[in-house]
């Protein structure tokens, strides 16, 4: 580190993760660090109310579940055969109006039902999983499952907040795997599938993991492998760690510390080709749901789906012809409305995310057949 550290800016794990993804989404994880208002992405499992990644708990949800519907059932059929008894005695509304107090009791029977089912998945997948320890000797990334590694001793902890104050920055991983009898330990993060967005390696990921091993390592022990999983399918990936990787991951808060410090103003830099596609901060959301930095909301910046039309000098072979299509998509009654994002609130532009194409898929199809009945 050089002299003068003590006036960079000191980082979050997480701000440096998207760094490493995009600069635009490092830019606004920092202006947001320290507040409560750091948005995540759109579908996330609510996995405080089903822990999907511990075995232990899993089992004790699914017997408290069981319990509460055997509970639930008992006191249904008992009310149900009121309501029939009733029914029987000639007292028709008496019956109906007991029957429809009853409706939140099979809505709560249901629910309970779904979510026993689902845990019970998990606990089948654990079960028929198999012990695949990973080599001691890494050679490159190994797709693997999570409860393969678990069945192999390994223990997710929730661990406490690291800090490396000579490079000024932390964070901890999401979760980290310890083994039981070699104590070896693994940085986990979590990969979200939205829009067929496939998990696999990528760079991004390689140094999120880095970061982690440098942290863990400061404060724990010597990091090998680190992981990342998806948090719908459980599926996947280990990522040796090498040094150098390590050591570049340490280079890399250095000079994400700089390029903050030299860039204060809200100006857009372009990111990555196709980088916005699965990017949570450039979600289309509709309007209602404002944009924060810190405790100030940010206007929104509003577009729609013609917004991403190509002009015939952009793309001349583009089908159907723009002019036409744009002008059915307009006068449509389907014409969906103007969102907004994170990114195109704060940078005033329009990101195109895997939302905006997947909806002109669907517009265009819907336009072919409208030119078809046309004929």
């Amino acid at each position: 580190m050089s002299r003068g550290s003590d006036e960079l800016p000191w980082l979050e794990l997480r701000t440096l993760s998207e760094f490493a993804r995009c600069i635009n989404a490092g830019r606004i994880s920092f202006m947001r660090q320290g507040t409560d208002r750091e948005q995540v992405p759109d579908r996330i499992p609510n996995l405080g109310y089903v822990p999907s990644f511990d075995y232990v708990l899993l089992l004790e949800l699914s017997s408290k579940l069981k319990a509460k519907l055997g509970k639930v059932l008992l006191f249904l059929s008992f009310a149900f055969a009121i309501c029939i008894f009733i029914r029987i005695s000639g007292q028709l509304g008496l019956a109906l109006i007991l029957l429809s107090c009853l409706l939140p009791g099979f809505y709560v029977f249901l629910r309970d039902l779904l979510l026993y089912r689902e845990v019970q998945r998990k606990i089948s997948a654990y079960d028929h999983a198999i012990p695949k320890p990973l080599p001691e000797s890494p050679i490159g990334p190994i797709a693997i499952h999570w409860w393969e590694l678990v069945k192999s001793g390994f223990r997710p902890i929730l661990t406490e907040r690291y800090s490396d104050t000579e490079n000024r920055f932390g964070g901890r991983p999401w979760r980290l795997l310890v083994d039981q009898n070699s104590r070896q330990r693994i940085p986990v993060i979590q990969h979200f599938e939205t829009f067929e967005n496939r998990i696999r390696t990528t760079e991004a990921y390689e140094m999120h993991l880095a970061l982690c091993a440098n942290l863990v390592e400061l404060h724990e022990g010597p990091v090998q492998w680190g992981l990342v999983v998806d948090v719908k399918s459980l599926q996947g990936i280990a990522i040796p760690l090498s040094e150098e990787i390590k050591q570049r991951a340490r280079s890399f808060v250095n000079e994400c510390q700089l390029r903050i410090r030299k860039s204060r103003d809200r100006k857009l830099e372009m990111p990555p080709e196709n980088e916005c596609r699965f990017c949570p901060l450039a979600f289309p959301r509709r309007v209602g749901q404002p944009t924060f930095l810190g405790q100030e909301s940010v206007p929104p910046f509003l577009f729609n789906s013609i917004s991403f039309l190509p002009t015939e000098s952009e793309d001349t072979d583009y089908e159907p012809q723009t002019n036409s299509f744009e002008k059915w998509l307009k006068s449509a009654r389907f014409l969906p409305p103007k969102r907004h994002c994170d990114c195109g609130d704060i940078f005033k532009w329009k990101p195109l995310h895997a939302f905006w194409i997947r909806l002109r898929e669907r517009d265009e199809e819907r336009y072919r057949v409208w030119l078809t009945r046309r004929k």
